[in-house]
């Protein structure tokens, strides 16, 4: 593949051999709508570091209500517990090096998890993603813009 301006890529190595999910800090960004005060348009932009997971099992991505956030609708899904409404939100999502991914939608989750945002598959199809081990060592790795073509380990000579 050829490297752009647009091109990312992140790795995330376990050196402790126990990666059972892939979690890292990412920062979340909420932009309001302009106010005008006089003669000055402000723009407030709030940044919040947060914990993410990586869960190729869900749609969308996911977001808990710790953060306190307003709602800008509500989102029907279907579950493991069937159908559902939930409330969900829009933001930006700026994730290590600093690429930003514009106007995510996330729909809202549990406070009983360890982590504050789902990384869903409406984010991780816009790249591709591998889990490799070497020697017992697991390392997570992300790219964007996806590959031209499939990767298929099968036809590698590994």
């Amino acid at each position: 593949m050829e490297k752009t301006d647009d091109y990312y890529a992140l790795t995330l190595f376990d050196n402790e051999g126990t990666l059972k999910h892939v979690i890292f800090d990412i920062k979340l960004r909420l932009k309001k709508l302009p106010s005008v005060s006089g003669n000055v348009t402000i723009n407030i932009i709030n940044n919040w570091t947060v914990t993410g997971i990586v869960d190729t099992g869900a749609t969308i991505c996911g977001i808990t209500k710790r953060m306190g956030l307003n709602s800008c609708g509500e989102y029907d899904f279907i579950s493991a517990t069937g159908n559902n409404t939930a409330p969900v939100y829009i933001f930006d999502v700026v994730f290590p090096k600093d690429k930003v991914i514009e106007q995510v939608e996330a729909v809202e989750i549990s406070d009983d998890h360890a982590f504050d945002f789902l990384i869903g598959m409406n984010i991780i199809s816009m790249g591709d993603m591998a889990l490799t081990s070497v020697n017992g060592k697991a390392a997570f790795s992300f790219r964007m813009p996806p590959a031209e073509k499939y990767i298929d380990f099968e036809l590698e000579n590994c």
